[in-house]
């Protein structure tokens, strides 16, 4: 009976093991093989995507390296492409996932390509707890975005261009962000926007501090439409009402807003 027992074990050793082997196979052929790569990419795609739009994500290289590089990402919709990245660079640590953190040294990409803002497919579901929680922590020193074209659905009258800096960290649980960011048109025309963010749900905390420095008139846009931007960002807006709970912003943060 020992025998057997000791028989059966060694097989299921063997099993498991073999088991293992095949999965560490396919990973090493997914992500080390030119082919591997590109049917990642497509899987990545598939999984993406949703019945009412389509992500497109080609060229990905460096996965375990720490120098993470994708040739370019496509999102569409019903009306075609509305943004496309290309030169998508992560400078990042692979390993720091097992402590549930994504860190990063730089996130760049090195041309957006904005033309619309997408089809809306209905309203926003509510979250009726009115809690929220990344699935992993960020930790990102700098994001660079040196080139960004907004299309004139967004820019208002022409296309606009636009390059941007930042940083962001964000703890999961708790939700905590603190992020900076500052945009700048590189198109010739002047404007410039420099804001930080520090966003504490459990605390019922959110301080926002922006500054703008235009030549224009205060109610000019500085980078793009207005009124597209606000129907983008309302959904948000009220997504941080229900995360900070029944007291309302307003009344549990502070704001500044300052133009030079």
């Amino acid at each position: 009976m020992a025998k057997l027992f000791k028989r059966a074990l060694r097989i299921f050793f063997y099993l498991v093991a073999v088991v293992v082997a095949a999965a560490l196979g396919a990973l090493i052929v997914f992500t080390t093989t030119e082919r591997g790569r590109d049917n990642l990419a497509g899987l990545i795609s598939s999984m993406a995507s949703t019945p009412g739009s389509k992500v497109t994500v080609a060229g990905i290289d460096g996965i375990w390296s720490g120098a993470l590089r994708v040739d370019h990402v496509v999102l569409e919709d019903s009306k075609g492409p509305w943004l496309v990245l290309r030169q998508v660079a992560v400078d990042w640590s692979p390993f720091a996932l097992l402590t549930k953190t994504f860190s990063a040294d730089r996130v760049a990409v090195g041309r957006i390509e904005a033309a619309r803002l997408p089809v809306s497919e209905g309203e926003p579901k509510r979250d009726t707890e009115g809690g929220f929680s990344l699935p992993v922590s960020l930790d990102i020193k700098a994001i660079d975005l040196p080139n960004i074209a907004l299309g004139e659905a967004l820019a208002g009258a022409g296309i606009a261009e636009l390059a941007a800096k930042g940083s962001v960290k964000a703890d999961a649980s708790p939700l905590a962000v603190a992020a900076k960011l500052n945009v700048a048109r590189n198109d010739g025309k002047q404007g410039t926007v420099d804001a930080t963010v520090d966003f504490a749900p459990a605390d019922n905390k959110l301080d926002l501090d922006v500054k703008r420095r235009s030549p224009q008139a205060v109610s000019s846009p500085i980078f793009c439409n207005c009124q597209e931007i606000h129907r983008l960002i309302s959904p948000w807006l009220e997504k941080v009402r229900w995360l900070t709970g029944t007291v309302p912003v307003a009344s549990a943060s502070t704001a500044r807003w300052s133009r030079n």
